[in-house]
């Protein structure tokens, strides 16, 4: 592991590899202990202190760097060391909320959640808010402090922006709740040191968390595919294709299909595999296709030769911009005077029309992958339902085609 005396501008040069790795400060510490970063393959750099008890090497983070300076590292490490040659234990004290942040959002990373990209901008709004600072150790934030970053919020007029951040801080501060109270961990020092969430006593707001209901007509439905037919619509072509496809498979998830690959497309079986790491339930959900829904997948599929199903079309070894779709429909809405709607909308209004062609809230639901209650679904049930699903996904098709 290499050594090299740690400064600012090495710290800051460190570059991120395929896996993490050590970088160890080079000062006569041999015996006991060493000063170290941790470079993670996200970029992030944290400070850790290795010492040996029984010729095996013991690991302790410090924090994360910037938010703990070197000189702080540093005052900590010359504790630890004269700690232990006196016999005793490492206490670095407990970890910031900074720190806390930095660590949820890690998490969520590594468990592949789409969201911590906005998580991490609403945590580190928090942190730059001026109520909060950043080096505050986590368990010392109080319920006060939290209202005062969410009544700013409020203030403006952004009650919904408020409770989505409520419930981030909430997850973030519950992380390190659980992480400390794991009772596989029972032997490690606890990280945070919290007792209670400071954002559990703080009530959401009336109206913030209002259930959407916008779904599109049979009129509306006739309307759309009429001028899509007439090949009017004014969609790029393979977004048009996506519509089309997430339409006709019964309001898939568009994240997923963009995200998709060719590989997951099944002639034999004419179905499309949604695997868990692009899943929101995290679980395999076989989507049957319909001739319709199979003539645009592969009509997507001909008009590239990439890996994914929904390629870059600048740049057919990456995917597809997500948020193009969004925009890509407000537009058409707007193009033909129709009631704005969102790509999520298309998967409520096959919730709500198939459910007035009479396919049950069960069928529905397992068409759609949304996870069904209960324990037998849990823990017992493994069948698809791939025949119930091609059965339901076929009267859809009829009825679209006959509007």
């Amino acid at each position: 592991m290499p050594k090299t005396l740690l400064t600012d501008t090495k710290i800051k040069g460190l570059k991120p590899k395929a896996s993490a790795y050590y970088v160890w400060h080079a000062a006569a510490t041999r015996g006991t202990g060493r000063l170290g970063v941790k470079v993670y393959p996200s970029g992030r750099r944290v400070f850790v202190y290795r010492y040996f008890v029984g010729g095996k090497a013991k690991f302790e983070r410090i924090g994360d760097y910037p938010l703990t300076t070197l000189s702080v590292a540093q005052d900590k490490a010359r504790a630890a060391m004269a700690s232990l040659q006196n016999g005793g234990g490492i206490i670095f004290g407990y970890a910031s909320v900074g720190d806390l942040f930095a660590d949820y959002i890690s998490n969520q990373k590594t468990r592949g959640k789409r969201a911590w990209a906005l998580s991490e901008r609403r945590l580190n709004g928090v942190l730059a808010s001026g109520h909060i600072n950043a080096k505050t150790p986590a368990k010392d934030v109080t319920t006060h402090q939290i209202r005062l970053v969410l009544s700013d919020m409020i203030r403006r007029g952004a009650i919904g922006g408020a409770s989505k951040l409520r419930a981030v801080m909430h997850a973030a501060f519950n992380f390190g709740l659980h992480a400390d109270n794991d009772p596989m961990s029972v032997d490690k020092p606890q990280r945070y040191g919290m007792t209670m969430n400071p954002v559990s006593a703080i009530p959401d707001q009336p109206g913030a968390a209002r259930a959407l209901d916008r779904f599109l007509s049979w009129d509306e439905l006739a309307k759309i595919l009429t001028i899509i037919k007439s090949g009017a619509s004014g969609m790029p072509h393979d977004l048009e294709r996506l519509f089309m496809i997430s339409l006709y498979t019964g309001g898939q998830r568009p994240w997923e299909i963009i995200k998709n690959y060719r590989r997951s497309v099944v002639e034999r079986d004419k179905t499309l595999s949604i695997p868990p790491e692009l899943s929101k339930s995290l679980n395999w959900h076989v989507v049957p296709l319909t001739d319709t829904a199979w003539y645009f997948v592969t009509e997507q599929l001909n008009s590239h030769k990439s890996e994914y199903l929904f390629p870059s079309p600048r740049r057919p070894d990456s995917l597809r911009n997500t948020g193009h779709y969004s925009r890509v429909i407000k537009d058409f809405c707007y193009d033909y005077d129709l009631e704005p709607f969102t790509p999520r909308d298309i998967r409520r209004t096959f919730k709500t029309l198939a459910g007035d062609m009479g396919l049950s809230i069960e069928l529905r639901d397992r068409i759609q992958n949304h996870k069904r209650p209960g324990v037998s679904s849990k823990h017992y049930d493994r069948y698809d339902y791939i025949r119930e699903k091609r059965q339901g996904l076929e009267a859809w098709e009829k009825k679209l085609n006959r509007l």
